[in-house]
């Protein structure tokens, strides 16, 4: 039985998580960690947690299941410092958008009665910090599990019936090809609206303001994920560069396509493409919620 819940890293994604855990009364209690003190408070004053505290050790002490939310690059540290502090049977789990490189720096934990579970839940926002924290943000939300031949099977079976309280969307698919998914669905259209962003941004003619006033909720709508935090896009195309790297190459070999038909002025051909992607766009969400 999941009584107690640790959620390490009270940010948008940690703090979404006690507000969803705390809507559903699934647990006993849930407590915070932050390295920040006024995080902590801010946390338990908007009902995300019951407590926090900035003390690690005191957080993650008797948690049946620990949480760990803090930016991909310091994952696999943080859950190594956890296992000192917490009891036998815990879980650990994480909500990285990207998997391999930290299941890979996580299978073979300082003790072998602490288990890990890797774990990335397909919601976020453009906004970050506790502040940006909501009970839906996890609502309908497909949540991804990421177990490897090392990852301890009772474990990863109380952890998907765990998360199917919070979304009944969970699959379990192996690390690899995770990354290799969201790297096209998810690390490649954020690529793209930064570069849009930074066109516009170094635009000199006409000026930034009088562009400014004639972009329309598309241009808005194609750039929201721009906004995310700096440290998130790093993280991202650091820890998943292969498949990054791949999936621009076939944007931009995309792209010159488009370009080349525009520079012939090949009506016929760019009918025929701008016909096929509408088509194509149409039905991808066609038998989906919008």
């Amino acid at each position: 039985m999941i009584k107690r819940v640790c959620i390490v890293g009270l940010g948008l994604m940690g703090g979404s998580l006690g507000y969803a855990f705390r809507t559903r009364g699934q647990v006993d209690e849930i407590v915070g960690h932050d390295c920040s003190r006024d995080v902590c408070t801010r946390a338990v004053e908007r009902g995300c947690v019951q407590t926090a505290t900035p003390v690690l050790s005191e957080a993650v002490a008797d948690a049946d299941v620990v949480f760990v939310c803090t930016p991909i690059h310091l994952v696999a540290p943080v859950v190594r410092d956890i296992c000192a502090h917490v009891k036998k049977g815990t879980i650990i789990t994480d909500v990285g958008s990207t998997k391999t490189q930290i299941v890979d720096q996580l299978k073979d934990l300082p003790r072998k009665d602490v288990f890990f579970v890797g774990g990335h839940p397909m919601a976020g926002s453009d906004r970050s910090g506790i502040d940006a924290a909501r009970p839906d943000l996890f609502q309908g939300a497909l949540y991804f599990l990421t177990p490897v031949p090392e990852t301890q099977p009772r474990a990863l079976d109380e952890l998907d019936q765990f998360i199917q309280r919070l979304t009944p969307r969970v699959e379990q698919l192996s690390p690899q090809k995770h990354d290799a998914l969201v790297a096209l669905a998810s690390h490649l259209p954020f690529m793209v609206a930064t570069a849009l962003v930074q066109t516009f941004k170094n635009s000199q003619q006409p000026p930034l303001e009088e562009l400014l006033n004639v972009v329309s909720t598309g241009f808005r709508d194609s750039t929201r994920v721009a906004a995310h935090p700096p440290d998130w896009g790093k993280d991202v195309v650091i820890s998943n560069h292969e498949n990054v790297l791949k999936e621009l190459d076939r944007f931009l070999e995309a792209a010159n396509e488009l370009r080349k038909k525009i520079a012939e002025r090949d009506e016929q051909a760019l009918y025929q493409w701008f016909s096929e992607v509408s088509v194509f766009r149409r039905g991808m969400y066609a038998s989906r919620p919008s």
